[in-house]
Order: C-alpha cells, then sequence, then structure tokens
C-alpha cells in the first residue's frame, strides 16, 4: 500500500514548506515549528519535522519516531498529519474485518488513532474481545497494538507492584483487551496468581 509522504524540516539541504503571499508578522514560521507529540523543535537524522501540508495555524509539524507506527523514510510527495487524515476519511471508512461501511447501534467504526496512509477502523463488534464503548482519546487497531507490544512489551510497569522487572516465575503477562495502551501484570501480582 502507498506510503504518506511530505516534506522534512531541519536537516541541511531539506526542503521546507514555506507559504506564499504575505504572512501576519506575529504567525509562527516553519523553522519555529516543533513537534505536536513532543513538543521538541531540534531534529536529528532519521528523526527530522515533517510538515502536515493543510494550512494549519500554527505549522503543525510530527517528528518521525513520535508518529505511530514511526515513520522510518521521509515521503516524496505530501504528506498529511494523522488529525487530518482522519478528518479526511472518517466518513468514508469500512470495517477492516468484515468490509462493511454500515453501522449500527452500539456497533459503530472506531477509528485507530495511528498514522495509517488512510482511515483504519473497525466495527466494535468485529473486535476480539468486541469494544463495549467508543474510547475516549486515542484507540489503537490490532496490527498497530501487535506492533506496539513488540516493540515496548519490556518497558510495561505492573500497575499494582509498579515494576517492570521480570523473575523467573514471575513474568509479566500482557492483558489481551482493548486498552489504549499496554497493560501488564506479574503473575503473582495477579488475584489469585498465574502458575
Amino acid at each position: 500500500r502507498p506510503q504518506p509522504s511530505g516534506k522534512a524540516l531541519g536537516r541541511a539541504g531539506a526542503p521546507k514548506r514555506r507559504k506564499t503571499g504575505p504572512r501576519a508578522p506575529t504567525a509562527p514560521s516553519v523553522d519555529d515549528t516543533v513537534c505536536h507529540v513532543c513538543g521538541d523543535p531540534s531534529t536529528a537524522e532519521g528523526n527530522d519535522i515533517l510538515l502536515c501540508e493543510t494550512d494549519h495555524s500554527p505549522v503543525m509539524g510530527y517528528h518521525q519516531l513520535c508518529l505511530w507506527p514511526p515513520l522510518l523514510t521521509i515521503p516524496d510527495d505530501d504528506w498529511y498529519c494523522p488529525d487530518c487524515v482522519f478528518e479526511r476519511e472518517a466518513d468514508s471508512a469500512v470495517c477492516q474485518a468484515c468490509g462493511s461501511p454500515e453501522t449500527t447501534e452500539g456497533n459503530d467504526i472506531v477509528l485507530c488513532s495511528s498514522d495509517h496512509p488512510h482511515a483504519v477502523g473497525y466495527h466494535q463488534q468485529c473486535l476480539a474481545p468486541p469494544l463495549p464503548s467508543i474510547p475516549d482519546g486515542d484507540w489503537r487497531c490490532p496490527e498497530c497494538m501487535q506492533q506496539y507490544r513488540a516493540e515496548w512489551a519490556d518497558d510495561v510497569a505492573c500497575p499494582v507492584c509498579g515494576s517492570e522487572e521480570e523473575a523467573d516465575g514471575n513474568a509479566i503477562v500482557l492483558c489481551d483487551g482493548a486498552h489504549p495502551q499496554l497493560v501488564g501484570f506479574h503473575q503473582k501480582c495477579l488475584s489469585p496468581p498465574l502458575p
């Protein structure tokens, strides 16, 4: 499938997107752009700030590695931020599981908050386990959560004891529920404890 694309900010020789025409004296410049996720204006090789092609005020930028999933290469063409992709395609989303765009009461299509090149969504009842309500805030599709779990499973802290440390017979077991972030418990912190 096609990758999103855009222009980078901050790297020597990299194109910068500048608006044409007069600019109000108080308007922020492209050079003042900070990452919308982390708030940091700095860039590094492989972690430039991508600028959304939509005319946001102020200019909307994202570090490559602050996007989820991270965008490892700078696209050659236009690139739109996750909010713009979400808004542009929300009405045309189809369920990735069943292929239907139809919704019913209690079975809406929930859209993934990750940076997909198109809207990715699932009916509440097509998810396993089914999603009882539309979550407030971010929600990740099963594919993004699988990637997220693989990359971040070692950084999950048990909410009971607060520790990330694992020992023989006391591993952190990750919950398969539809949480906006990874949730896991030590085997011995569960009640009853898991063998």
